[in-house]
């Protein structure tokens, strides 16, 4: 094990680089740096793009994300929360009557 002029072993660094490179790029721009602003489709689990690369920019990463693909697809439900939730408030005053 060789050590660097900082005093920490090399095969920590080694460790870095090989972890660096394992991880998947953002299919836009292609890098793998800053891993924490990427987002990882929530259907497909496989397109991953950073948040300042998306069409459509985020401050955060957020919960749940899908790629354009997935949210063009056929089998994608959108909910509106706001039409659910004055859907749920209707059936709960019917039911009281």
């Amino acid at each position: 094990m060789e050590y660097n002029r900082s005093g920490s072993s090399s095969s920590t660094t080694e460790e870095s680089v090989t972890n660096y490179k394992e991880k998947k790029p953002c299919q836009i721009c292609g890098s793998n740096a800053f891993d924490d602003f990427i987002m990882t489709c929530f259907k497909c689990r496989v397109t991953r793009e950073h948040i300042y690369c998306a069409k459509v920019l985020f401050k955060v990463v957020p919960d749940m994300w899908l790629c354009e693909e997935c949210r063009t697809s056929r089998d994608v439900i959108f909910i509106n929360h706001d039409e659910a939730s004055a859907s749920n408030q209707q059936s709960d005053s019917e039911s009281a009557k």
